[in-house]
């Protein structure tokens, strides 16, 4: 856009200069040329010229610039005609005064315009040359080669070689190249291509991969799309409400959970699906058995092969089945509720970044009194839900409250990440800038998604974190107040 507007700005200034230039001759002539017919003509010579001698007509005339020239006929011209003579020297002399008081040109326009960099405001780009790239920013472009890289910010492009793991959180996030070891990304998009050498973990809105994963390749979104070049060594878990594979080869079981699901891939082991809608494509290879969750039924096109039998399982035997071994439902949950207290994190640093600090080190300093305030919090708030929902003038009041509590769980959790983190990593439990509790943060909210895979304790532990983050905030959003009413009062 601005490049659009500096193009017409420049294109109509340029019209309004050639107007201006074709105008001049006709209303201004600040050194106008002398017309023969005019009595300019008849004025005496230049001083610096020598005059002819009135007295002496015998005297010859000085041979040098100001002499009379011989007509052809070798008699002298006449001196009126003589006097004459300069007038066209003069013209010839003044004209080019006026093409010298023209303005200058307009191609010094150029010089003074604003490079293409401009549409690139914010863009930061990073050469890694061999180093650990750790960036934040509001536009990030990673090339060359790094050691590993943890990156945060608006819009990331990592487009390098890394010999290492890469941690990025961003609005929308790019992936190209190789990756040696395992990849975490966290974004509202997210497009992958390349390799990763070990593990890939995804949660976004959207996931756009044709990637080869050595290892598992795991990711939740609201859609989630596997280009026809995608390989994976390990297993294949995903969820989302729209997934579509597209291709591919996949040496584990393949895990499938989602509203409408297409797969047209092949899979040495079984396929696993949970959904409303499910197409097996005409081109899908299955070695091992179809397995059905919870009355999924299975549209088969011509041409697939399925190796095994088609099974089908309760909804509950993949979730909270006895086998010790996490469930597809789980990790994606898990993966929710880490990227959803990242998002969080990140914009309470950003706006309330004092307040979220506090709350984390009370979350680790006062964990008891903490818990208590939460715990108090949660009953209160539905009593007073309850309260203002008998009163028309309290209804409104009580609608805010009650959606209210959903952000208070969101907040409670966020908290419990980066409190998680602080005890682990921080013993002194000295202060960090902003910056440095993001990492501390995403390493949290990964924790407490990993907790909540144990089978039955993990969902009381995540809960009590909650409540003891719930009530660690709601006392340094109460002090915060009270620094701030004296000042204002």
């Amino acid at each position: 856009m601005s490049r659009l507007t500096y193009r017409i700005g420049r294109t109509v200034g340029l019209i309004a200069f050639l107007i201006a230039a074709a105008s001049v001759p006709s209303h201004a002539q600040p050194n106008p040329v002398p017309d023969p017919d005019e009595p300019v003509v008849e004025e005496p010579p230049p001083a610096e010229e020598p005059a002819p001698a009135e007295d002496d007509p015998a005297v010859p005339e000085p041979d040098d610039e100001g002499a009379r020239v011989p007509a052809a006929g070798g008699a002298a011209d006449d001196p009126a005609e003589d006097d004459a003579a300069p007038a066209p020297v003069v013209e010839e002399d003044e004209a080019p005064a006026i093409v010298e008081d023209e303005p200058a040109p307009p191609v010094e326009d150029d010089a003074a315009a604003p490079s293409d960099d401009g549409d690139n405001f914010g863009r930061k780009v990073i050469d890694a040359d061999g180093e650990r790239v750790f960036e934040a920013g509001g536009s990030l472009v990673i090339t060359g080669e790094a050691d590993g890289v943890a990156a945060f910010g608006g819009s990331v492009t990592l487009d390098a070689d890394v010999d290492g793991n890469v941690t990025i959180l961003g609005a929308a996030v790019s992936i190209a190249g190789a990756i040696d070891d395992s990849l975490w990304v966290g974004a509202s998009e997210i497009r992958l291509t390349g390799t990763v050498g070990r593990n890939a973990w995804l949660a976004a809105g959207s996931i756009e991969a044709d990637v080869a994963v050595t290892g598992n390749f795991r990711g939740a979104a609201g859609t989630i799309a596997i280009g026809p070049n995608s390989s994976v060594g390990g297993a294949l878990s995903l969820a989302a409400a729209e997934i579509a594979i597209e291709g591919g080869t996949y040496g584990g079981a393949v895990t499938l959970i989602g509203d409408i699901v297409r797969f047209n891939g092949q899979t040495e082991g079984d396929l696993r699906v949970g959904a409303d809608t499910f197409v097996i494509g005409p081109d899908a290879v299955i070695g091992g058995n179809v397995v059905l969750y919870d009355n999924t039924e299975a549209t088969v096109e011509n041409g697939a092969v399925i190796e095994g039998d088609m099974v089908e399982e309760g909804w509950w035997s993949w979730f909270y089945g006895p086998r010790l071994a996490p469930w597809p439902g789980q990790i994606g949950f898990a993966l929710f509720a880490a990227g959803t207290a990242i998002v969080a994190g990140l914009a309470l640093l950003l706006f309330a970044g004092g307040t979220f600090t506090e709350a984390a080190r009370d979350f680790r300093f006062r964990p008891m009194s903490s818990i208590v305030i939460g715990i108090v919090f949660v009953i209160v708030l539905p009593l007073l839900v309850a309260l203002f929902a008998v009163t028309v003038v309290g209804l409104p009041i009580a609608v805010a409250a009650l959606l209210f509590l959903p952000l208070a769980v969101l907040l409670g959790h966020t908290v419990a990440s980066l409190g998680v983190a602080n005890m682990v990593f921080n013993w002194t439990g000295t202060a960090l800038s902003p910056w440095l509790s993001v990492p501390l943060l995403v390493v949290g909210a990964l924790a407490l998604g990993a907790i909540t895979l144990i089978p039955y304790a993990g969902g009381i532990l995540v809960g009590i974190a909650t409540l003891v983050g719930m009530g660690a905030f709601v006392r340094g959003l109460s002090r915060r107040l009270r620094r701030r009413l004296p000042a204002t009062a």
